[in-house]
């Protein structure tokens, strides 16, 4: 539930006509492109980018002769990380924050700033949990009646293994690794391990063989591969099909689909390597019409959003549904509680409607007022260049 003081920030920007100051917090790619789209809003007077990144620093030289000013801060690293944007922000005279990355979503950044009386485009601690634990939202899916793959969830790695060699009794989940005798049942299909928490895009490993899949549960459970995002982990069915990312803008009741996307993960020629956070992007996608997109999008992201209002965690800002489609049907792989990295590149040129104005729309909860246009008969693709290690 918002504070009066953050609802009183939203409808401030949202009621007036004067030139307003945002803070764009975030390094990325996906940050430039928002960067990018936020400086063609007739509202925008100031745009602050904590603490941007090459990209940035190129638009603000390319504006340098307009009345529209660029800054770049790099923020006073301390331990309360949150304290010191809102302080940042009330020192600037910031009228609204746009959050890129998750980690400080999942850390409470959003509530600090709301609780500051600073408008927040981006979810709650609660709602971003979404993304910042695996476990609670194929908790969510199964209560939403979103499809979602067989999946156990363990914190210690002998109950994990036994599971996967089917000698134990499971965890918890949708597959206890029991059948209805209370026999242990053995994993007889392909499975993905997941770290629970966060970890860059790169907490979900592909085994391709038990040995590999005992490996990655050894790495996560007991040497702490990815630290605490990895004191829980997700065994989960491997299905097979084309995957896609379906986005939407919410304000917690409301929400506005974008173009479907799909991205390309794993990294070196021939899919050898490891998941990333992205290498590449396309949107639209030819094989997914709009009758088929409107289905997807109220059964994986409209069920999503009410299921999260229905847990008192009203979910603000931006929802992005990886899905995969087979032959049985779509499954929701997993969702992230912000723009995709590198969807965001792909999708914002598409978009004819005033950003700054979705984004004031959504932290005032009147998204259902407005009616966003799309760029139609175009396509887009962005390529990674990565370094070594990525």
């Amino acid at each position: 539930m918002a504070s009066s003081a953050s609802a009183s920030a939203a409808r401030s920007a949202t009621s007036s006509t004067r030139d307003l100051t945002v803070l764009l917090l975030g390094s990325g790619g996906r940050e430039h492109a928002i960067a990018w789209k936020l400086t063609q809003s007739s509202r925008l007077s100031r745009l602050i980018c904590v603490p941007g990144n090459a990209g940035t620093r190129l638009l603000a030289r390319s504006l340098s002769q307009t009345s529209l000013k660029i800054d770049h801060v790099t923020l006073e690293q301390r331990k309360d990380n949150n304290g010191a944007l809102c302080d940042l922000a009330k020192a600037q005279s910031v009228d609204l924050v746009v959050v890129g990355p998750e980690d400080p979503l999942v850390q409470g950044v959003a509530d600090a700033l709301r609780e500051a009386g600073i408008a927040c485009f981006g979810p709650s601690a609660l709602a971003a949990r979404i993304e910042g634990s695996k476990v609670f939202a194929k908790a969510l899916m199964q209560e939403c009646g979103i499809p979602t793959a067989r999946y156990a969830s363990f914190r210690d790695y002998a109950t994990a293994e036994a599971y996967l060699h089917g000698s134990g009794s499971g965890g918890v989940g949708q597959d206890k690794g029991k059948d209805e005798e209370g026999k242990a049942n053995n994993v007889d299909y392909p499975v993905v391990i997941k770290a629970d928490g966060l970890a860059a895009g790169k907490g979900v490993i592909l085994p391709n063989s038990t040995e590999e899949a005992r490996m990655a549960l050894r790495s996560m459970l007991q040497d702490g591969a990815f630290g605490s995002a990895g004191n829980e982990v997700v065994i989960e069915e491997r299905v097979n099909g084309v995957e896609i990312s379906l986005l939407c803008f919410s304000d917690g009741k409301t929400i506005s689909v974008m173009p479907a996307a799909q991205d390309h993960k794993r990294a070196l020629d021939c899919d050898h390597g490891l998941n990333t956070g992205g290498m590449g992007s396309i949107s639209p996608v030819p094989f997914v019409g709009p009758d088929e997109q409107e289905q997807l999008a109220s059964l994986i992201l409209h069920n999503a959003v009410e299921g999260m209002a229905r847990r008192g965690c009203p979910f603000v800002g931006v929802l992005f549904a990886g899905v995969i489609l087979t032959s049985n049907g779509p499954i929701v792989l997993e969702y992230n509680c912000r723009f995709g990295d590198p969807e965001t590149q792909v999708l914002l040129p598409q978009l004819e409607s005033d950003l700054l104005e979705v984004f004031l729309a959504c932290t005032s909860g009147t998204l259902d007022q407005m009616e966003l246009q799309w760029k139609k008969d175009t396509a887009f693709a962005c390529v990674i260049a990565a370094s070594k290690g990525y």
